[in-house]
């Protein structure tokens, strides 16, 4: 199963306990606060990198965050190709032992590791999936830059800052698109209100397996050594 060292990367960044690996090539993961999941690598990556793709049994694998962390380590940086290095393999027996496979442009490498068969990923992926569909279905979307957001928060955590974790923003979404945060710190009062623009005509269509219609993901393709 070919997967994506940005997918292995988003799920890690949530400092959870593990990540599911689904047998259609998703990856996801969770903490208390936020559920993550990454959709399988399309058709066009999977022909097109330099390794063969296996099959994971149906109920996927689960690997421990130190094991995701090890993959990623081990897949370098891609400048040359577009990223198109920057995947690996997992194959996987019925016992989860698993063997992941890299290409630097040059020659492969194997990796050895122990995995849970069976994925946790799948009421991760239903729960966010569940949760998107919603907010399509009634209208509560909004699209803006994602840099820009990124910058709103990191804004509202500094005027906010609050060791405890009790951390809370309002969000809200104007008639136009445009998108009002809003936050305060409890321990002095201190609040600050973020507001920004929609991005006009940017539509991202739901796609197959957003919806829940891929089953199973990759397929075995020819080997290229």
């Amino acid at each position: 199963m070919i997967i994506s060292k940005a997918a292995l990367e988003s799920c890690i960044a949530t400092k959870g306990e593990s990540v599911g690996i689904g047998a259609d090539g998703s990856a996801s993961a969770r903490n208390l606060h936020v559920a993550i999941a990454a959709g399988p690598v399309t058709k066009e990556v999977i022909e097109s990198v330099p390794l063969e793709s296996g099959v994971l049994g149906l109920s996927g694998l689960t690997l421990t965050m130190g094991s995701a962390t090890k993959i990623v380590r081990n897949i370098g940086r891609d400048t040359t190709f577009g990223g198109l290095l920057e995947h690996c393999n997992l194959d996987s027996d019925s016992s989860g032992a698993v063997t992941v496979t890299t290409h630097d442009g040059k020659r492969k490498a194997t990796l050895a590791m122990a995995a849970r068969v069976g994925s946790v990923g799948r009421a991760v992926i239903d729960l966010v999936r569940g949760v998107f569909i919603r907010a399509r279905d009634t209208g509560s979307v909004a699209v803006v830059n994602r840099k820009a957001l990124i910058t709103a928060l990191q804004a509202i955590d500094k005027g906010c800052a609050d060791g405890s974790g009790e951390t809370p923003v309002w969000i809200a979404v104007g008639d136009n698109g445009e998108i009002a945060i809003r936050a305060v710190n409890y321990r002095t009062g201190q609040r600050i209100v973020a507001v920004m623009s929609a991005y006009e005509e940017k539509r991202l269509e739901f796609d197959a397996w957003e919806e829940g219609k891929v089953k199973r993901g990759c397929v075995r393709t020819k080997r290229r050594d």
